[in-house]
């Protein structure tokens, strides 16, 4: 009951704010001549699923600043990109102590911490706004010289780059919106075909082009949730969280990134996995098939030996790809790896050839310390399991070599259901307050799982 008339109070509040601004006429970014930031495309989640605050209080158009929180770095106007990032953290660092000092009174009731009541917000957040007239123009045109009444509302979208940026393979993929968790997405198995036409001879004598039927059809995505959670004590004290408050977004960000990359290099479905040491119903690679296992389900088809590590070798695992390894190859295609078989083996290929591709040079170079091979970027991912077999999966006898992906990017989407968000939740049964850092969704490719979308080179030894 006290949570629901906390929420009815702050409802309240802000239809009345809203409605003495628009009395007093204040619209931020329509008076005084400023050009307003654009306010970019990026809501936070409520507890309900709607665009809110961390709590699930509020709506993400609140507050007048939501513009500049929600802005992506590439959207920030270069003459203020310094302060508006350094905002943008400040911001995330005030929700999420917020967040972490939400405690329960003896009766059960939660009393909720506001980021504008910590003394980090008085020390760090308002000093910094006043003595910053520029962002202040650029937040609220109307109101500049209000900077100190700002209420942080939600996660600014420097964290989800944070999130995004930490995906080594994820973050090449398309990103589709699923407009709910069961989705049926249309997908086709075969290709129109262009025939000879006919001139006509009369009103609709015949056909000008015969039909052409490729084989459509849908897949059903099913989102899946991925996160972690992170325990605290109910005793935390601001003064003791917050010297590493910058460090435990970073951190939890990097391996909400990370888990979310296992699953799309090593997620599989079957039963049992494809990974003899995957077993736990709740192991985050069992969310989806992942590209190792698309590869593996295909076979020989698209499987090719690299015990023998040479370039010849490289473009026999291309070519396996068909027409997918002809498609723009520098800009649809990447070759993915372990750390392992990075440094061993690429990077002394790569050495050895010492080919200038600005000369029209081909094969595995090293360009300013990023691999490419015939132009196709190379990434080792921290999460390319170097513990398989020589097909390419672990089991009990075999566990020391590589492999390398050979991925069309264009045939791989992330359809996201809700981005990445942080969340606390309190345990009276156990005093600990948990950061609960998620992520919900689903891999998939919209072709049918016989197109060569995907290959694998294997047997690649790094004992």
């Amino acid at each position: 009951m006290f949570e629901i008339e906390v929420l009815e109070r702050d409802a309240a509040d802000i239809v009345r704010k809203a409605l003495d601004d628009s009395a007093k006429g204040k619209r931020p970014g329509k008076a005084g001549g400023q050009t307003p930031l654009r306010k970019a495309e990026h809501q936070v989640p409520g507890e309900d699923g709607k665009p809110g605050d961390a709590m699930g209080i509020g709506d993400g158009d609140d507050n007048p600043f939501d513009s500049v929180i929600q802005l992506k770095k590439s959207e920030i106007p270069t003459d203020i990109r310094d302060d508006v990032v350094k905002l943008q953290e400040l911001n995330d660092n005030s929700i999420l102590l917020a967040s972490l000092l939400t405690k329960q009174d003896d009766f059960g009731r939660r009393i909720f911490v506001r980021p504008e009541e910590t003394r980090y917000f008085a020390r760090k957040v308002r000093p910094f706004l006043l003595k910053n007239d520029r962002l202040l123009k650029q937040m609220d045109t109307a109101t500049s010289g209000e900077g100190s009444e700002w209420v942080p509302r939600g996660f600014s979208a420097r964290l989800f780059e944070l999130i995004q940026s930490g995906m080594t393979v994820g973050s090449e993929f398309e990103q589709v919106d699923m407009p709910r968790g069961s989705w049926e997405y249309p997908i086709t198995s075969g290709r129109p075909t262009a025939y000879l036409g006919s001139e006509q001879a009369g009103d609709e004598a015949a056909k000008t082009y015969a039909a052409s039927n490729p084989t459509t059809g849908r897949v059903t995505l099913t989102a899946k949730k991925i996160g972690i959670r992170v325990p605290f004590s109910e005793e935390l004290e601001e003064d003791s969280i917050v010297p590493v408050l910058p460090a435990l977004r970073a951190n939890t960000a990097y391996h909400l990134a990370r888990n979310l990359e296992d699953a799309i290099l090593n997620g599989d479905t079957a039963s049992p996995h494809m990974d003899n040491d995957v077993t736990a119903a709740t192991d985050r690679r069992k969310a989806w098939i992942g590209l190792r296992a698309q590869a593996v389900d295909l076979g020989a088809a698209v499987r090719v030996s690299l015990s023998t590590f040479s370039a010849a070798k490289l473009r026999q695992l291309l070519s396996v790809m068909v027409e997918y390894a002809i498609d723009d190859p520098t800009n649809n295609l990447v070759l993915v790896t372990g750390p392992k078989a990075y440094f061993r083996h690429f990077s002394d290929l790569a050495n050895a050839a010492r080919t200038d591709p600005r000369i029209g040079g081909g094969g595995l170079v090293n360009v300013g310390g990023k691999l490419m091979f015939d132009g196709i970027p190379i990434k080792a991912s921290a999460v390319m399991r170097e513990d398989l077999n020589t097909v390419g999966v672990r089991d009990s006898t075999t566990q020391d070599n590589s492999a390398v992906l050979a991925v069309h990017k264009p045939s791989w989407k992330l359809a996201t259901l809700r981005g990445p968000r942080m969340r606390t939740w309190l345990s009276t049964l156990y005093d600990q307050q948990h950061l609960i850092a998620d992520w919900r969704g689903t891999l998939f490719t919209p072709w049918t799982t016989t197109e060569q979308v995907v290959a694998i080179g294997v047997d690649i030894d790094v004992s």
